[in-house]
């Protein structure tokens, strides 16, 4: 018999359960890592998952469906009156007369939360345990309603006086 009939013929050895056990631990990692690694493919062009903008979820949304959802959670918000009240008087401000909403750089900074880093990414990509992160949305101040808000506030608000301190005697 030949070398090679040999060794066709020796019976298999069997692994031990250490050796099970490290491959199937290592399996087990590499499906996850692939699982992760398609996670990512996926979502790479979409804002992370747990991500809100004031508390408007826009995670695993492509750029235009995020602007979509933030105009229509947030414009409503805006047109709602504010009233502000300074002592026993108050006025009403409407916020989206003073600030304009900018939904390209509020999309842009939802997109950006969640990478700073690959551990930051990669602990986004986990699913169900991804920790939540709120971004601000980005308000652009209107001049000119901010001095009609500046005007009332001055008339309603009694200015400041400096001190002033006089001995008699």
């Amino acid at each position: 018999m030949t070398e090679i009939a040999a060794r066709l013929t020796r019976p298999i050895r069997r692994l031990s359960r250490t050796a099970t056990a490290a491959l199937v631990l290592a399996l087990l990692v590499t499906a996850a890592g692939a699982a992760l690694f398609a996670r990512a493919y996926t979502l790479r062009e979409s804002v992370l998952p747990g991500v809100s903008v004031a508390e408007v979820d826009v995670g695993g949304l492509a750029h235009i469906d995020a602007q979509a959802r933030l105009r229509q959670e947030l414009a409503p918000r805006l047109a709602e009156p504010v009233r502000v009240t300074v002592g026993d008087k108050a006025f009403a401000v409407q916020p989206d007369r003073v600030w304009a909403l900018d939904l390209a750089a509020t999309e842009q900074r939802a997109f950006q939360a969640g990478r700073e880093s690959i551990a930051s990414r990669l602990g986004a990509l986990v699913g169900p345990f991804a920790p939540e992160r709120s971004v601000e949305p980005v308000l652009e101040l209107r001049p000119g309603e901010r001095r009609e808000v500046r005007t009332t506030l001055r008339e309603l608000t009694i200015r400041p006086v400096n001190a002033s301190l006089s001995v008699e005697g």
